[in-house]
């Protein structure tokens, strides 16, 4: 898989489903966590309601979106994406 950087996040436009699916599961988690309605934290990112339920669901996330997304929940933006670091070197072992 080729990574592009982009800002200094590293978006993978060919992560698989698993993956994209993992990275939605901490976005979630992460919401849940700050007691957080879809609708508010699309408001405070700035994107629509059904992006974000996108990105819940497994829809990749582009550039800028993930540190906004990232300080909206109080993480570090490497809490959003690790879990896809972890995957994808699990499955390069394989």
């Amino acid at each position: 898989m080729r990574n592009l950087r982009k800002g200094f996040v590293v978006y993978n436009p060919q992560a698989d489903e698993s993956t994209k699916s993992a990275v939605g599961e901490r976005i979630r988690e992460f919401r849940v966590r700050k007691s957080l309605l879809v609708s508010e934290l699309a408001r405070r990112v700035e994107v629509s309601v059904s992006t974000l339920r996108e990105w819940e669901n497994g829809r990749s996330i582009h550039g800028e979106s993930y540190s906004r997304l990232a300080h909206e929940l109080g993480v570090h933006v490497l809490e959003l994406v690790e879990i896809e670091r972890l995957l994808q070197a699990a499955k390069q072992k394989c």
